[in-house]
């Protein structure tokens, strides 16, 4: 049974990965100020902008579980980490939306293409390749957050969790289809929360998988 210490530790932890994925979009958005998305093309031609704002959910997710486990000597490996599944989410990203569409006179997977691309992640400004990539991106952050636990069976709990989350995330961003007008007066106030409770739900879900890995290998040891 899962004691109230660890379900503050739980809370403290969902509560502070959703507050860095938020401050993460604030980064994102003073960053959409400098022109960020007219730097030219980088490696495999994958653009910087696309990089960085691909990469700030994943720092945030990092940083924000290393904060609320009083490791700050961890938060230079957390951004680092961050940054390298960035840069993952968007090659994936790239590569699984040019299969799905190659071109606007190709249609692939059956067709399929076309219409995957249309929905959109309750994130504004996914696309189905994105979609993808953020999912693989939640997976190695919750797998990189568990391995924090030191202990194999709460890893594989973490880990476990983080999976259950980022499977209801990528069904909802498939159901739920959005305006892209950034203008809207919709749209951001759903970024805002849809960054909050992102990192919310993927921080707690590690956490609580975490916890309940731990219990299972404390009472195989006796």
């Amino acid at each position: 049974m899962i004691s109230a210490r660890d379900w503050r530790m739980i809370a403290r932890r969902a509560l502070y990965c959703g507050i860095a994925c938020q401050v993460a979009l604030l980064v994102g958005l003073a960053l959409d100020t400098l022109r960020l998305y007219e730097v030219g093309s980088d490696l495999s031609d994958i653009r910087l902008a696309d990089v960085v704002f691909a990469t700030l959910p994943s720092v945030g997710m990092c940083v924000g579980t290393a904060l609320a486990l009083r490791r700050p000597r961890l938060v230079l490996l957390a951004i680092v980490v961050g940054l390298a599944i960035g840069f993952v989410d968007e090659l994936v990203a790239k590569q699984i939306l040019w299969m799905l569409q190659p071109s606007d006179a190709v249609v692939e997977l059956a067709g399929l293409g076309p219409v995957i691309d249309r929905h959109y992640s309750i994130i504004y400004g996914f696309t189905g390749g994105e979609l993808a990539g953020g999912f693989l991106a939640s997976l190695l952050v919750a797998l990189f957050c568990a391995s924090l636990a030191g202990q194999w069976r709460a890893i594989i709990g973490g880990f476990a969790g983080g999976l259950a989350v980022s499977l209801l995330v990528l069904l909802l961003s498939i159901l739920v289809t959005q305006s892209r007008n950034p203008g809207s007066l919709f749209v951001w106030p759903l970024m805002v929360f849809s960054f909050f409770v992102y990192g919310f739900a993927l921080g707690g879900g590690v956490a609580w998988g975490e916890k309940v890995g731990g219990q299972l290998l404390r009472r195989r040891a006796r």
